[in-house]
């Protein structure tokens, strides 16, 4: 996963304030995921969570729709609010798909919600079709997922 908008991120990351930003969203990112998930920072903006032991791709999809949500909103810093959404790859395995083309799907995907704008996922199972949620919807702090409301806390 990574921060939309990357481009003036980049601009700023020369500053203080992209670090800040990038700080804020590792913060984020952590604050969704549980204690045992490994996250790692692959480079520049860009990172990578291990997140094992899900009853499936469904719940992976709603982290990934948690992720957009608590990515949504401005970040504070130095120089002032700056706006931050992201985009999310998603690649489920349930074995017999070693960790290198794991991450080279979650890449693919990556890649494809980059691709569809800005503030979405898309998924993909070891080579078994897409799918995808929006998250045009967080920009009024909600997600519909399977019937599930997911409301951005106040």
């Amino acid at each position: 996963m990574h921060p939309d908008d990357r481009a003036p991120l980049r601009a700023v990351l020369a500053r203080l304030v992209g670090d800040e930003v990038i700080v804020e969203f590792a913060r984020r990112l952590g604050a969704c995921l549980r204690a045992e998930d490994p996250v790692a920072r692959l480079g520049g903006d860009e990172f990578v969570v291990l997140v094992e032991d899900l009853e499936g791709a469904v719940t992976a999809e709603a982290i990934a729709a948690k992720l957009l949500v608590a990515m949504h909103d401005d970040v504070a810093t130095s120089d002032g609010p700056i706006r931050m959404t992201t985009s999310v790859g998603v690649a489920v395995s349930h074995g017999g798909i070693d960790p290198i083309a794991l991450v080279a799907l979650a890449d693919q995907t990556l890649y494809a919600a980059t691709s569809a704008g800005r503030n979405t996922y898309r998924a993909q199972r070891g080579g078994i079709g897409w799918r995808r949620r929006t998250a045009g919807c967080a920009e009024r702090g909600e997600l519909q997922h399977r019937g599930a409301r997911a409301s951005r806390p106040a």
